[in-house]
């Protein structure tokens, strides 16, 4: 029941160590190389009494620690004030947790250092870190979902080297830098493959001057749902066919000009139809020169032109056109009976050829006072070179105006077309008989019958009787 004050316990014999049952109380130091449990197999405790610690002073080296209270307790292990807790050696751990809840779990290497995983590192939440580098120079760092699971970067996600990947999910890929090209390359002879709907700006081929190629796969085609402008469309294989074609019964639509060197049909032995839409026309501006056979409808009028050579139907070329060998054609015309047309140079009629005229009088222009209707007598006189015929038999008779000239001399004068030769209706009062000569009578521009030849005054001859005593209209052979 008495105290024992002593400075040193020491054993009784050699390396049997010394027994302590009961507590050592407070404020004593134990000196020792190892410090065992009494009994075999039972805990050793070091505790502090009430709130107090072990302390230990100098580097504590042990096999393991474990939490001293029962299954499910948590160790702690703490630097003093703002000291760490340093493991100058590896550690291998089962799980790492930060020891507060909804505490962040920070692992930073120390100064300039890093913290490494040799191996699988399996995290079931969220990674926050500035950088992830492999711990190996030149190796590849492997992001990948387990299974089916994917690796998602949810914001921004900027990459100075390459990135290699079977599958890239994202909403925007960006290039790091301003300005600067974002490349997206297959591996070797690997594609980027994009498997939904790409929607871009702009694309162009990486390299310069290097072509860009825009295949479907297998048998697929590459589908533009929306307006393609290019500067140029070109097969893709040399000396292969380039195919535009609309989709069913659609048709290959160019709304501006078409510039082509060549223009065929697409099957062999098929017509090629340029058709204008509704009531437009296929206009050709420049030289046209075919071959074969062009049948349709040309300056508005069916046509069959033939090496050249318009074979059937009408045709209206507007404009000078020159042709070098022989014109062959059955009707000149210049479209319609009022409209004057002109033959320049000088022009002879092969043996056996003849002009052959509709009409029968042979006319000139004269100028006439007043415009005179066809077969009226008109005279030398008057402010200009004709006025109306007056006076029976006046040998100034000139002519009569002619109604359907077969020939016009003359024809640049501003006038009037005197028959001169030929047959022509002439105005005639009163009775006439087949051959009887007609000259001018007292009623102005009208003629009368006469049986007696008069020099200088008959205009022709009868051709018809006229059996009335007015004024009608008689063939007259001048």
């Amino acid at each position: 029941g008495g105290t024992l004050t002593v400075d040193t316990i020491n054993e009784v014999s050699g390396n049997n160590g010394v027994s302590v049952e009961g507590v050592l109380l407070k404020d004593s130091v134990v000196n020792s190389d190892t410090v065992t449990s009494q009994s075999a197999n039972t805990n050793l405790s070091l505790s502090g009494a009430g709130s107090g610690v072990v302390s230990i002073l100098d580097s504590l080296i042990v096999d393991s620690i474990t939490a001293r209270s029962g299954t499910n307790t948590n160790l702690d292990l703490a630097g003093k004030g703002t000291g760490t807790v340093n493991i100058t050696t590896a550690m291998t751990v089962d799980s790492i947790s930060s020891r507060t809840a909804d505490a962040n779990l920070i692992l930073a290497g120390n100064g300039t250092g890093v913290v490494r995983i040799n191996d699988n590192l399996e995290i079931t939440s969220t990674v926050k870190s500035d950088t992830i580098t492999t711990y190996n120079t030149d190796t590849n760092l492997t992001l990948t979902g387990n299974g089916t699971g994917i690796v998602y970067v949810n914001d921004a996600f900027d990459v100075n080297g390459v990135i290699t990947a079977t599958s890239i999910s994202s909403d925007t890929i960006t290039s790091e830098t301003a300005d600067t090209d974002l490349s997206l390359s297959g591996n070797g002879t690997g594609n980027v493959n994009v498997v939904d709907n790409l929607n871009v700006n702009n694309i162009s081929s990486y390299t310069a001057n290097t072509n860009l190629q825009l295949s479907g796969d297998g048998t697929g085609g590459v589908q533009i749902t929306d307006s393609l402008q290019v500067n140029s469309v070109a097969g893709y294989t040399l000396n292969a066919d380039l195919t535009l074609s609309g989709n069913g019964t659609g048709n290959v639509v160019v709304s501006t000009g078409l510039i082509v060197d060549t223009i065929t049909s697409r099957s062999t032995d098929t017509n090629l139809s340029l058709t204008a839409n509704g009531a437009g026309k296929v206009y050709i501006n420049d030289t046209f020169e075919w071959t074969g056979t062009a049948t349709g409808s040309i300056d508005g009028n069916a046509a069959t032109v033939t090496n050249g050579v318009y074979t059937s139907g009408d045709q209206s070329i507007a404009g000078n056109k020159n042709f070098t060998g022989t014109l062959t054609t059955t009707t000149l015309t210049t479209g319609a009976s009022s409209t004057a047309g002109s033959i320049t140079g000088n022009w002879s009629l092969t043996t056996g050829s003849r002009l052959q005229a509709t009409y029968a009088d042979i006319a000139e222009m004269y100028s006439t006072d007043k415009e005179y209707e066809p077969g009226t007598i008109v005279m030398f006189g008057g402010e200009k070179e004709l006025t109306i015929a007056k006076g029976t038999a006046t040998t100034k008779v000139a002519g009569v105006i002619t109604t359907n000239p077969a020939f016009i001399m003359n024809q640049e004068c501003e006038g009037q077309a005197i028959a001169l030769k030929g047959r022509i209706p002439v105005k005639v009062i009163g009775k006439v008989n087949k051959g009887d000569f007609i000259i001018a009578s007292n009623e102005p521009g009208v003629g009368i019958a006469t049986d007696k030849y008069v020099g200088g005054a008959v205009i022709g001859k009868a051709i018809e009787t006229k059996d009335t005593d007015g004024i009608d209209l008689v063939e007259v052979k001048v």
